[in-house]
């Protein structure tokens, strides 16, 4: 029997951002030069950092 390693979970997500937010994350990405999901990401892994679970 072949050894199939575990594939990882993948979500695909659309999110509209609307008003302060939505100006705080465009300001963000501006600065960074990075995308609008970039920085969704980001924040995303930093929030589940914040609640102590790990990340690979």
């Amino acid at each position: 029997m072949e050894n199939q390693a575990e594939k990882p979970t993948e979500i695909q997500i659309a999110v509209r951002l609307k008003g302060e937010l939505a100006d705080k994350v465009k300001a963000m990405a501006e600065a960074e030069d990075r995308s609008f999901a970039y920085i969704a990401t980001r924040l995303i892994k930093e929030a589940v950092e914040a609640r102590g679970w790990k990340m690979d």
